[in-house]
């Protein structure tokens, strides 16, 4: 077994101790432990980009975490570790208002303050970039949360207005003629729409922002394939 080597336990940050009876590295802050044949595999970071492939997000993590317990700054694990809170396999995997529970998001944020924390100097930027990204993608999430009930609640009216013969292409003609209680469905679609189209506007720009920020980040990510090369 490997005693010379320095083992950082990535759920704490304390150091692992080996146990050289069971075979095993276990953090004395923390508790969790690891056998010595998965820490010191060297096919760690193959394994886990091979998980990622094929969304197994959760043993992929633990391929990032040994990665990381020997070499705490590693870019490729670290980030790994990020893609993996989100479920995604690449950047191009995310896409913009994307259902994402709030838990997740937090999730995604504690990797990322993770990653900030002990990534190299030159790579710190890509992960600063990165929170950037993912407070565009939690925004979005919101606006959608938003819209989504104002949007089904809208196309029940609609059709409602459709369905009466009465009313029926009027909803388009003259807005300010509905605005009076003498047409209660045409004066609702009329609300939705002011509260609907303000959400969307913003929704538009951020999305642009998002977009944007995602080019930045693939920038980035071969800036590091170009200073590995």
């Amino acid at each position: 077994m490997e005693e010379s080597r320095k083992v950082t336990c990535t759920k704490c940050g304390g150091d692992l101790i080996l146990d050289r009876e069971r075979k095993l590295y276990k953090c004395m802050f923390c508790g969790v432990a690891f056998g010595s044949s998965i820490l010191f595999d060297e096919k760690a970071l193959q394994k886990a980009k091979r998980s990622v492939k094929i969304e197994e997000f959760n043993e992929a993590d633990q391929w990032f975490c040994c990665v990381l317990m020997l070499e705490p700054g590693n870019f490729e694990a670290l980030r790994g570790r990020v893609l993996c809170a989100g479920k995604w396999k690449d950047l191009m995997d995310i896409k913009g208002g994307e259902s994402l529970s709030t838990i997740r998001v937090e999730h995604i944020y504690e990797r990322i303050d993770e990653a900030i924390k002990t990534a190299k100097e030159e790579d710190k930027v890509y992960f600063e970039k990165f929170r950037e990204f993912v407070d565009i993608l939690d925004g979005l999430r919101e606006k959608d949360m938003k819209l989504r009930p104002l949007l089904k609640e809208r196309k029940i009216k609609q059709k409602e207005a459709d369905d009466n013969p009465e009313l029926r292409g009027e909803v388009t003609i003259r807005r300010d003629y509905f605005l009076d209680e003498s047409n209660r469905v045409c004066k609702s679609i009329y609300q939705l729409d002011d509260k609907i189209t303000p959400l969307t506007k913003n929704r538009k720009y951020l999305m642009d922002d998002f977009l944007a920020l995602r080019r930045e980040l693939m920038i980035l990510e071969n800036e590091f394939k170009k200073r590995k090369a």
